[in-house]
């Protein structure tokens, strides 16, 4: 079975080096530092999941959501962020997001929420760190 492609977005670094780190182990991960690069890598090429920061410089993780949505619906997006609200959850979910994450839970969420199958979009491939980890 091929690895999923996974495109982590988040101009915090410590958050894509997490998420490089465990995705990595058995996911094709690409990163990007900020909106306009994952826009501009999403037109260039297939993900099967992008997981992307609301918050950054420039492009935020809704125009990256609106964008991949457009370009490639079957695309999974997992919008992440520090600061949740509900009005961005509702948000996000209403632009086509296929899970909201709080930041300082992606540690603790990382287990459940990577064993569930990307299916929502047609995508078969599930996420989940290797067996025994």
């Amino acid at each position: 079975m091929a690895r999923a492609q996974v495109l982590v977005v988040d101009d915090k670094d410590n958050i894509v080096k997490l998420l490089e780190r465990v995705l990595g182990e058995s996911h094709e991960v690409t990163t990007a530092s900020h909106g306009q690069r994952a826009i501009s890598l999403v037109a260039s090429r297939a993900f099967d999941v992008v997981l992307t920061d609301i918050r950054m410089p420039g492009a935020d993780g809704f125009e990256v959501l609106r964008f991949v949505k457009a370009r490639a619906p079957e695309t999974e997006v997992v919008v992440m962020t520090a600061y949740a609200t509900v009005p961005d959850a509702v948000s996000a979910m209403k632009q086509g997001a296929d899970d909201y994450l709080q930041k300082p839970s992606i540690r603790t969420t990382r287990r459940w929420w990577l064993h569930e199958p990307w299916s929502a979009g047609g995508c078969t491939r599930t996420l989940h760190p290797p067996m025994g980890r």
